[in-house]
């Protein structure tokens, strides 16, 4: 058998980078691209993000002192540092915190945060070009991504605002890393795909979801597939029961997906839906998390329609299930998780390409699923066709 001239493996990586195993000289490596984040199923089988941060950028993060924050208030509004933590506090007059650090305008930065108290309004964080997000307000610890301006700033949304802040704390982003994917098998997959948009705004945030019916919901009640303490319980009686968000989608090719455990020993049912509930498809919960997706069956042909999670007439008794990230596409399949945060968000496209050897007649792509894509018109610059490729041979 002829030594393949380049052989693809996926095991080594470095940000921009993949490794070949042949040639060993790394003439052969792959330029990898995809300006954006992504998240793959780790050997562990959890799903993690798979882009890096820079270092933490603010000065006194935790409000130990007064130093390096700039409390601006306007009329009777007090906001003030004390006690170990940032007090965001108005009666209806505007009110901000900001730090000037250097931040690079339209760059994207991850903000951790962690709210200690609050009692009234929101808050809102000031990214590129002084547009304003309203972010995640409730107690608790929350991590939200944003296009930065260059002063990191923090304010009350609008009126009335009683929350205390314990931190903040800022990284950059830094994107282009390759992700290898254990779903599918003990071995992993180089997980390349297109472009593609989470339309559920706070993915993960059911909490100012729409209901109908009796519903119950509590925020953080178990650990999700990602490891973390941020599940969701989805708890409801008899009767019809609808858990939704008013997304625009007209046409053809959308997809509905969620992440759902049940929370006994038995399997529980509910029905993903969307097109306002018109259409559904019956989905059987077991007691391990899984994902279940949906994609709609007719075109859908009216802009305001409802999607979400809705009571199953194959549900006996009261419903008590644990539910995480939420997506929805626009296309017919889902792809791998993306996290959304204060709005929709977008994972661009994997990009991994390599200049071809001299001499090389035919490159084998073979997928995680043992199919295989044969190509022998030869370019240039071969680039890896999307999917979950398991090698790359040329020979």
């Amino acid at each position: 058998m002829t030594n393949p001239k380049l052989a693809l493996i996926p095991s080594g990586y470095k940000n921009s980078k993949v490794y070949s195993i042949l040639p060993n000289d790394g003439s052969g490596d792959f330029t990898f691209a995809r300006n954006s984040g992504g998240t793959r199923v780790n050997k562990q089988g959890l799903i993690e993000q798979m882009q890096t941060y820079g270092s933490q950028l603010l000065n006194n993060s935790d409000f130990t002192s007064t130093s390096d924050w700039t409390v601006n208030n306007t009329g009777s509004a007090a906001s003030v540092i004390e006690n170990g933590y940032l007090h965001i506090n108005t009666s209806s007059d505007y009110t901000e915190a900001t730090q000037s650090i250097g931040l690079t305008a339209g760059d994207t930065y991850r903000v951790d945060y962690e709210i200690l108290e609050s009692t009234a309004g929101t808050i809102s964080i000031i990214g590129n070009g002084g547009a304003s997000t309203i972010i995640p307000s409730t107690v608790g610890k929350h991590t939200i991504e944003y296009d930065a301006q260059a002063v990191f700033a923090v304010k009350r949304t609008t009126g009335s605002t009683n929350i205390k802040i314990a931190y903040i704390k800022v990284y950059k982003v830094q994107y282009n890393t390759p992700r290898l994917d254990w779903s599918d098998s003990n071995c992993p997959s180089l997980l390349l795909e297109s472009q593609s948009t989470n339309l559920y705004p706070d993915s993960n945030d059911f909490s100012d979801w729409s209901v109908l019916g009796s519903l119950t919901l509590t925020s953080n009640y178990i650990t999700s597939p990602s490891g973390e303490h941020n599940a969701t319980r989805l708890q409801w009686g008899s009767g019809t029961n609808f858990l939704y968000k008013n997304i625009s989608h007209v046409g053809n090719n959308f997809t509905n997906s969620f992440y759902i455990k049940s929370n006994t020993s038995e399997n529980q049912y509910v029905k993903l839906f969307l097109d306002n509930g018109a259409q559904t498809q019956e989905k059987t919960i077991t007691p391990q998390w899984q994902r279940f997706t949906f994609s709609n069956l007719i075109t859908p042909t009216q802009s305001n329609r409802s999607v979400g999670i809705v009571t199953s007439s194959n549900q006996v008794g009261d419903l008590d299930v644990s539910i995480a990230f939420a997506q929805f596409e626009a296309q017919s399949f889902a792809s791998s998780y993306i996290p959304t945060f204060a709005g929709t968000s977008t994972r661009l496209a994997d990009v991994c390409s390599v200049t071809t050897p001299s001499g090389v007649t035919q490159i084998v792509e073979t997928f995680s699923d043992n199919t295989t894509n044969t190509i022998t018109t030869i370019p240039t610059t071969y680039t890896i066709s999307s999917g979950k490729v398991k090698k790359v041979i040329m020979t």
